[in-house]
């Protein structure tokens, strides 16, 4: 019966082991994930807007979307290659947003956290 009981024990034991491993594994990745966001302060909703990593002679599109003004949108991106962030789009009222080739990616960065911000008049920020 105690035989028994310590069984049960360790398989407990690893099992919660198990758990913690594969949450800290989780954890790590989210942290370590090259994250893009955009946010709208310009007073006015964006009819479309794309984000692209343009790296070497490809573009990869990392957002495609509407936007309302307060707005935020979010998105992870790999690098496979030296490159930049290119930012376009339009105000619902077809006033252009400026056109926006920024910033510097390089091929294995990680655990990177931009920003691009969108002003009145369509001037947009960036950080990184």
């Amino acid at each position: 019966m105690n035989g028994e009981l310590n069984r049960r024990l360790l398989l407990c034991l690893a099992a919660l082991m198990v758990l913690l491993i594969v949450t800290g594994a989780i954890g790590l990745f989210r942290a370590m994930e090259n994250r893009l966001t955009v946010e709208n302060r310009s007073g006015q909703a964006v009819s479309l807007l794309t984000v692209e990593v343009v790296d070497g002679n490809s573009r990869h599109g990392l957002i495609s979307q509407s936007l309302p003004d307060n707005g935020l949108a979010t998105a992870s991106f790999s690098v496979s290659a030296d490159g930049y962030f290119h930012l376009v789009g339009a105000f619902t009222d077809g006033t252009p947003i400026e056109e926006k080739s920024c910033g510097y990616v390089t091929n294995g960065d990680f655990g990177e956290r931009v920003r691009f911000t969108i002003k009145p008049g369509g001037a947009v920020d960036f950080a990184d």
